[in-house]
């Protein structure tokens, strides 16, 4: 099979679906289950299909779900929704300022076009221990919002990788948004990545939050890679 993954076509046929709310794609996600695949950004699961290494009979876009968008600050937390792309994130001034660890991890995410398509939510959902965002979020304490028939429910980052490519979101549920506690006063944080080229996935990558008293560490957190937190 040739490498050139952007030169291949969809072989296989799939209906494809679009719906208009949260409530809709959850009613999708239980009439079709394990038999659906959520299209968000596309950077992942289009290249599977390509591969044929995913063959879903449903493809559920979400693109038009404008709730699912935008970064919103208030004094507990900051909330990220699923469908906010690396690009926004990386850009904006207060998680920059504030989150700067997440700003970084997003900065060194592979290209210019996968930033600009990529989004947070399809990043965590696809469970890869490369994955570049989750171990600034991990770091930074922050929870995965999931919404399924029986409601939303609310998971520690750590706690929803289960393995490699293995999450603990359900085939009936949406990952809808990412929250970040608000950090304390003198906090600090910080990412870094090492792979073969700066566009490639990431052989190691880490990230620390801290946070100091005067001259004094009072807390710190750091996270080497996902992976090992889930396997």
């Amino acid at each position: 099979m040739n490498d050139m993954t952007n030169s291949h076509i969809l072989v296989h046929e799939f209906t494809y679906l679009e719906p208009r709310s949260v409530g809709e794609a959850i009613e999708l996600l239980v009439m079709h289950g394990d038999a659906a695949r959520i299209l968000a950004g596309g950077t992942d699961l289009l290249v599977q299909m390509k591969m044929e290494r995913q063959k879903p009979a449903y493809v559920i876009g979400i693109g038009a779900l404008t709730e699912l968008q935008g970064i919103r600050q208030d004094i507990a937390k900051l909330t990220i929704g699923a469908l906010t792309t690396i690009r926004d994130l990386a850009r904006d001034t207060m998680v920059r300022e504030r989150y700067t660890a997440l700003a970084e991890a997003c900065a060194a995410f592979s290209t210019a076009q996968v930033q600009a398509m990529g989004t947070v939510g399809g990043n965590l959902s696809n469970g890869s221990p490369a994955s570049d965002t989750a171990p600034a979020l991990i770091a930074l304490g922050a929870e995965v919002v999931l919404v399924g028939p029986e409601g939303e429910t609310r998971l520690p980052l750590e706690r929803f990788f289960r393995g490699p490519g293995k999450t603990a979101r359900r085939p009936d549920q949406l990952l809808v948004a990412g929250e970040l506690p608000a950090p304390a006063p003198n906090t600090g944080s910080a990412f870094v990545k090492i792979g073969r080229v700066a566009a490639d996935i990431a052989k190691v990558n880490a990230a620390v939050h801290l946070v100091r008293e005067g001259n004094r560490i009072a807390e710190v957190r750091h996270v080497e890679n996902p992976s090992e937190m889930c396997c």
